[in-house]
């Protein structure tokens, strides 16, 4: 389905050429007849065959045959302007519209270079000295540099918080510096500078970037309506080299809409005819679509492992007793409780972490502490207690039968279990107190930000996190293994941290959620063990399946 491309579009676009070019000077009129001359090429070009390059830098018109991803957005999006966007769906589409300093690779541990060119840190590693693009330029044009990154990030301060940076200066036209919280550590700078996006400030009007923004990235808004869907397509005015981007980022499609659709009986059906392309789904509709066929299931699991958290603040019963927090960890039945919490969609590990995140490896399922009454008893004993002796408080916010399983386990080994059912607000407090001995057991869901090691300083670091006072108990050994690890990112260095950690027990590793995607059959090429971040985005798929923009 080949289509001849209107002369409205030559019309415009040569409008806005010669609009830039002045007026009365030698160079201005040779400038606009090179340009005149380029534009009739290339509108011959796209007369002919106009498909566009790959990868960027495309070079077809509007009307042209296009391939075409519908992402589902599973809750409603207002704006489009960075400013105030927010939510996993605003990040979806900021990637697709504009560049940032820094990316990471697909399963990498190190920052590559979106906009940055070099960098470099200074000697305590909480200062970076980058050098960007001198070329950096918006869809209309507009050129940026360093001064522009400054005024984002002090512009976005207005409304948001940006924790992990404590300054953004521009030193040059093409320098920055940046401040850090903490010392630098791999992917700490990419997950610090994400929301940062290349954005020229003469360009930034906010009444048109809610619907229309001026971008920098491979992608530009055509289509948006408030709450229902926005619809992004490749831009004639790509100023970086698709080359050297990272493989997630290639732009395989040409067009890609978010739809907003919350029902799941309409996902499915809008799955099934081909309506949409991706989403993520339920377990009930993973299930049937596994058996019909029609539509691709991915599974990833979900990206916050649960863990039990062991209270080992000073005076606690747990504080320097390995044995009795040995004989809770073989007492507990964790297929059965998984089951409870997860609707049997989850899988126990007893392993932090899952293989979506930097530095994980299955080889850890040797520390883990499984299912064994009766070592949970010889345990108890060699802690000091009699059958029956000791009573804990299992603290939690989740009303399932998770605690009634975790009770009878204990009972069966000989701990009396007390089950505190709080309210959201109560159970966040509680858990943030460190030094609190009204409660022994806690269930958490850690927030791994990609890498285990980031997990592992959540639990240790004293300083910076409650966890860290009480369940990493002050353990300076195990500070230092830790600390080692999230700068190296050796697979030794992670390996002794990690066993050190579970040798000390402070926290029982569980199971973790699945989450499902569902995928359009045609859609060939999906990166293995992506996250629904990346399946959003046009980049990651094949680009030959029969969708075409018809706008």
């Amino acid at each position: 389905m080949k289509k001849t491309l209107t002369f409205v579009l030559l019309a415009a676009m040569l409008i806005g050429m010669l609009a830039g070019c002045g007026s009365g000077g030698t160079a201005q009129t040779t400038a606009a007849a090179e340009n005149e001359t380029k534009a009739t090429l290339e509108t011959s070009a796209m007369n002919v065959e106009a498909t566009g390059t790959k990868g960027g830098n495309v070079t077809m018109g509007p009307d042209s045959q296009k391939k075409t991803m519908v992402a589902v957005a599973s809750k409603s999006f207002e704006t489009l302007d960075p400013f105030f966007a927010s939510g996993a769906v605003a990040a979806r589409q900021r990637t697709l519209l504009w560049d940032t300093l820094f990316d990471m690779e697909m399963g990498g541990n190190e920052e590559i270079g979106l906009c940055a060119k070099e960098w470099s840190f200074s000697e305590d590693g909480k200062t970076v000295y980058v050098e960007i693009y001198d070329n950096i330029h918006d869809s209309e044009n507009n050129p940026i540099n360093a001064h522009d990154f400054e005024w984002f990030y002090n512009k976005y301060l207005e409304n948001k918080t940006l924790a992990n940076l404590t300054s953004l200066v521009a030193t040059g036209d093409y320098t920055l510096e940046i401040g850090l919280k903490y010392a630098y550590y791999p992917g700490y700078l990419h997950n610090a500078t994400q929301a940062v996006v290349a954005m020229a400030e003469k360009a930034y009007d906010p009444d048109r970037f809610r619907s229309d923004p001026v971008t920098s990235g491979q992608y530009k808004a055509i289509d948006f309506t408030s709450g229902a869907s926005a619809t992004f397509m490749q831009t004639y005015n790509y100023w970086g080299d698709p080359s050297r981007l990272g493989k997630h980022r290639a732009a395989n499609v040409d067009v890609c809409r978010f739809d907003v659709i919350t029902e799941n009986s309409q996902i499915e059906t809008a799955l099934s005819t081909n309506t949409i392309q991706t989403a993520d789904i339920t377990a009930s509709i993973a299930e049937d679509f596994t058996k019909s066929g029609d539509v691709q299931v991915i599974l990833t699991a979900e990206s916050y492992p649960g863990v039990f958290m062991l209270n080992n603040a000073p005076g606690s019963v747990f504080e320097g007793n390995k044995a009795l927090r040995e004989a809770v960890a073989y007492a507990m039945d964790y297929t059965s409780m998984c089951i409870a919490a997860t609707n049997g969609n989850g899988s126990v590990t007893g392993i932090m972490g899952n293989d979506s995140i930097s530095g994980y490896s299955e080889d850890f399922a040797k520390y883990a502490y499984g299912y064994d009454p009766a070592k949970a008893q010889e345990k108890l004993a060699e802690a000091g207690y009699k059958s029956g002796e000791l009573t804990l408080r299992y603290v939690t916010n989740a009303s399932n039968s998770v605690g009634v399983i975790m009770e009878q386990c204990m009972a069966a080994v000989g701990i009396k279990l007390e089950i505190v059912l709080l309210d959201e607000t109560q159970y966040l407090t509680t858990r943030q107190q460190a030094n609190d001995l009204g409660w022994d057991l806690l269930f958490l869901q850690i927030v791994p930000k990609g890498f285990l090691t980031n997990m592992m300083v959540t639990m240790c670091d004293t300083n910076a996190y409650a966890f860290g006072s009480y369940c990493g108990a002050k353990d300076e050994e195990l500070w230092a293994l830790v600390d080692k690890a999230r700068y190296s990112q050796s697979t030794e260095d992670v390996e002794a941290a990690y066993a050190a950690l579970m040798d000390r027990l402070y926290y029982i590793p569980t199971w973790n959620d699945y989450g499902y995607a569902g995928a359009y059959s045609k859609i060939e090429g999906v990166v293995k063990d992506v996250s629904m971040e990346l399946i959003a985005q046009a980049s990651i798929f094949a680009d030959d399946y029969d969708v075409y923009y018809e706008g």
